[in-house]
């Protein structure tokens, strides 16, 4: 890779309408598979054919429902993939951070394998492109606007918690040690060891006494996590 290569990639801006995404990301066969699907008159040219499904998906004025009856059609796992983008600061889809928090990722062909055709999703997330590493798919601009008027917000990731601790091996047996008592312990002997000039920071409600005394507890600390006690 030059110079060149990496100054047009830093430079590069994604399209912020559908119309200019539509015919930047896709090629004419998945814009005519699209148009087929919207009900678009065709064929014709790429820039003709993506001017006519983003009037089908926006709708001619604010009170269109068009977008709402696409949304409607959508699976499950593709709705909460245009509300994770949607909701996005940048309007960006994080396939690994979907697949962790749902499970598995929506479906929809990429700009150039269009065999298996292009789902509907494709009309609300612009696929990311090859050439561009960090370049993740995403909604433009003035469809992000129109989603966010009906569209919620995803649901909020809920970490699990179990009221006993689990094995994760059923070959090996659990042991829980409660070190709350021994880290104390160790603590007021570490004290013993120290000179009479820093006991007595123990003792003085200072903000430098205080902060003298939580770095040598981290040191402590992390000289307890690796210490090796012999079987």
């Amino acid at each position: 890779m030059n110079n060149d290569d990496v100054f047009l990639r830093s430079s590069y801006v994604r399209p912020v309408t559908l119309r200019a995404a539509l015919e930047e990301r896709y090629n004419g066969e998945a814009l005519r598979q699209l148009a087929q699907a919207l009900g678009v008159a065709g064929p014709g040219r790429k820039t003709d054919l993506a001017t006519g499904i983003a009037a089908a998906v926006l709708g001619r004025d604010a009170s269109s429902r068009r977008s709402d009856d696409l949304f409607a059609r959508l699976t499950d796992i593709e709705k909460a993939a245009v509300a994770e983008a949607l909701y996005n600061e940048d309007h960006s889809f994080d396939e690994g951070r979907f697949h962790a928090k749902y499970g598995s990722v929506p479906v929809w062909s990429s700009p150039r394998r269009t065999r298996e055709g292009t789902t509907l999703v494709g009309l609300f997330l612009m696929p990311g492109t090859s050439d561009r590493g960090s370049d993740q798919p995403f909604i433009p601009a003035d469809l992000a606007t129109r989603l966010r008027t009906f569209v919620p917000e995803p649901r909020k990731e809920v970490l699990g918690c179990l009221d006993e601790p689990v094995s994760a091996n059923d070959d090996l047996p659990l042991t829980v040690v409660d070190t709350e008592q021994a880290a104390a312990q160790e603590l007021f002997a570490v004290q013993a060891t120290w000179p009479a000039s820093w006991r007595r920071l123990v003792l003085v409600p200072s903000r430098m006494a205080r902060r003298r005394f939580s770095k040598t507890w981290r040191a402590v600390r992390r000289r307890s996590r690796s210490r090796v006690t012999p079987c």
